[in-house]
């Protein structure tokens, strides 16, 4: 990780920048930086924008998600994971076969009744 102070001078700002200009100035050299590779800087004599990227999580104290492994999760865990991701179709679901059911007993007992 790289210092605040060094942050800074990547992306141009001066010591006191808030969030907002933080943010603004990210995206006007992300912007700039469009049609370029990595390793490329964003105009003549500009930061590569690696660093810029670099630079912008350490102000603003991104960090990456730690991807779960899904067979490494215990059983409770994947039961969690599941419902936790699929809850409203798992729902629906269930919803939809007893409304199934009940249609078909109500035919079934209507025929019956017969």
């Amino acid at each position: 990780m790289i210092e605040r102070t060094e942050a800074l001078t990547v992306l141009g700002l001066a010591g006191e920048a808030g969030e907002e200009e933080i943010e603004s100035k990210y995206l006007l050299l992300a912007k700039r930086h469009k049609n370029k590779g990595d390793d490329e800087p964003s105009y003549p004599g500009g930061p590569i924008f690696s660093k810029v990227t670099e630079a912008y999580h350490a102000l603003t104290g991104y960090r990456k998600l730690e991807v779960e492994v899904y067979e490494d999760l215990s059983r409770r865990e994947k039961l969690n994971y599941v419902f936790e991701h699929y809850g409203p179709e798992i729902g629906f679901s269930v919803c939809l076969v007893v409304l199934f059911l009940l249609v078909g007993y109500g035919i079934f007992w209507l025929a019956s009744s017969f």
